[in-house]
């Protein structure tokens, strides 16, 4: 069973409170997915190419690429307030769904430190208590979870993660 999926992007047209650049090109890849099913390549570039036709003078139009080449010089990216925001609030929803799943816990604690570095102290509790509740080993979880009474910070909490992988891993490797 095939499900379809409507996606429209937003309104550009480069005035100062509007979508950007790169933020529209990139709801405009979203909503090309559907272009998918259209089997001949020039009939999916032309259709890319109608969307951007409001946008661009008609000897640009040649390909999709080139069209949103030249849409990125027309309009070159804000640098203002709203991309500071928008680049943390990435980084907010990456915490928000941070989890071990496959990584080795090195990796884990590199992710997790990488994101610290982006957030800062002001998110240091929220990412401590994503970071173990995201934690893949119940036991670790339960250990690290056990030696906190109340709100932890981040920096200290990894330190006891790095402490429980080591003792862990010394363990397994004695046990073998």
């Amino acid at each position: 069973m095939a499900y379809a999926h409507l996606f429209k992007p937003e309104q550009f047209s480069g005035e100062k409170n509007t979508i950007g650049v790169e933020d529209f090109l990139d709801s405009l890849d979203l909503s090309f997915s559907c272009l998918d099913a259209i089997a001949d390549e020039t009939k999916r570039e032309k259709a890319k190419l109608l969307t951007l036709q409001g946008h661009l003078e008609a000897d640009k139009k040649v390909n999709f690429a080139l069209a949103a080449n030249t849409l990125r010089q027309c309009f070159p990216t804000r640098n203002d307030a709203m991309g500071a925001w928008s680049a943390k609030a990435r980084v907010v929803v990456e915490m928000n769904v941070l989890t071990q799943g496959t990584l080795t816990s090195e990796q884990y604690i590199e992710k997790a430190s990488d994101l610290f570095a982006m957030l800062g102290n002001e998110y240091s509790v929220m990412l401590a208590t994503k970071f173990v509740d995201g934690i893949g080993d119940m036991s670790t979880k339960v250990t690290i979870d056990a030696q906190f009474e109340e709100a932890y910070q981040f920096p200290e909490m990894l330190r006891i993660y790095e402490k429980c992988t080591k003792s862990l891993r010394r363990t397994e490797t004695a046990s073998q």
